[in-house]
């Protein structure tokens, strides 16, 4: 290959005529021999009679110019180069070789119009389409609305806690609200009760005051409750009952 493109070099050195500086460089190259930093990337030439810019496979462009027939200097990159009478072929000093990408040119195939059918005139601007009416916007999955039911223990209720064992008070009441299944102190601020009650009437409650506690648990009805609870008081552990009533 290489002694092949040099001959082809060569030859065109040696049969140069006034007429080969005429030759038409213009166009894309690709290094094939020797290339700089082993890119066999493309390369470009554009032409305007004598005068030359040049890009190597690297990226790097040069001024450059057609001293004689068949022979270019590039002194930006302090070299000269022969070329073959066709062009296809360049050949550097230092050994690099380019050769020609072809371009191909794809044949445009004629348009077919049936018998009878004229030419669109150039002057006459084609109606744009109606525009095609915007699909319906899906409607939205109606929001499920569910009844919150009223627990059906919802209300004031009246709680006595009496103890059984241990230091505490012996008997201590006080009020509390059922709000949709929560108990809610009803005494304001000296005691924190937490506590729910399920809708089959279990009963679960903490109750915790001036360093106190006490845990619960029972059953409502309707209208009365009662179980039993178990904490720590000042005087050490506690226990007892507890009872409820609805009030009005």
């Amino acid at each position: 290959m290489k002694v092949l493109l040099g001959a082809i070099a060569v030859f065109g050195v040696l049969a140069a005529t006034d007429a080969s500086a005429q030759v038409d460089l213009n166009g894309p190259y690709r290094c094939v021999q020797m290339c700089r930093d082993g890119l066999p990337g493309p390369a470009f030439v554009t032409q305007s009679g004598w005068d030359l810019n040049m890009v190597n496979e690297a990226g790097e462009p040069a001024r450059a110019w057609i001293d004689r027939p068949g022979r270019i200097w590039a002194p930006g990159w302090n070299q000269g180069a022969i070329y073959s009478p066709d062009g296809m072929v360049i050949q550097f000093d230092r050994g690099t070789v380019w050769q020609r990408e072809l371009v191909v040119i794809e044949p445009v195939a004629p348009v077919v119009r049936p018998r009878g059918q004229r030419p669109p005139r150039e002057d006459v601007v084609a109606a744009p389409p109606p525009p095609r009416a915007a699909a319906p916007a899906p409607r939205a999955a109606p929001v499920e609305r569910r009844a919150v039911a009223r627990n059906a223990f919802d209300g004031a209720w009246s709680v006595v806690i009496s103890t059984q064992s241990g230091g505490c008070d012996p008997q201590y009441r006080f009020g509390v609200q059922i709000i949709n299944g929560s108990i809610v102190y009803d005494g304001g601020a000296g005691a924190n009760v937490q506590g729910s009650v399920a809708p089959n009437g279990a009963v679960a409650v903490n109750v915790s005051s001036s360093g106190a506690s006490a845990n619960g648990q029972g059953r409502l009805s309707r209208d009365s409750g009662s179980g039993s609870w178990r904490g720590q008081g000042f005087g050490g552990a506690c226990a007892g009952i507890w009872q409820a009533a609805r009030r009005g």
